[in-house]
């Protein structure tokens, strides 16, 4: 297969929602295992091992659950890489707060980019609610 046909079915909505969909599944599963590291800590931060675990059991039951909520999927995706983006800050600095290097500055950048996301998909979904309102219009 030629590097074409990999370009032309990366562009495709299918392959395209194959990957986001694999992009919250890692994510997801990388702020459990985060939680899962803070339990061996010495000083259990327990507000912080919840809110990583409340997050990767809403991502990963609103991106089990985006083919059937149609109607909603904009406003999930949106909530989901919000969630993304706050606990990937917070990792962050409970890096910084544990001592450790360069570790905390990936995650930021992690959180950058799922806080970008937010931004537009919000975009994305306030112009096409203006679109779907002037269709009808005179």
């Amino acid at each position: 297969m030629s590097f074409m046909n990999y370009r032309r079915n990366f562009r495709s909505p299918l392959m395209r929602d194959r990957l986001r969909k694999v992009w919250h599944y890692l994510a997801a599963f990388a702020i459990i295992f985060e939680g899962i590291d803070e339990l061996d800590q010495a000083g259990r931060n327990w507000s912080f091992i919840l809110l990583c675990w409340i997050a990767a059991a809403v991502i990963i039951a609103v991106t089990i659950l985006h083919s059937r909520v149609k109607m909603y999927a904009s406003f999930l995706e949106t909530l989901i890489y919000l969630l993304e983006g706050i606990v990937c800050g917070s990792i962050g600095f409970l890096a910084i707060e544990e001592g450790k290097t360069g570790l905390p500055y990936v995650w930021f950048v992690a959180a950058i980019l799922c806080l970008s996301a937010t931004g537009i998909q919000l975009f994305r979904s306030r112009s096409q609610h203006r679109a779907s309102r002037t269709v009808g219009a005179p």
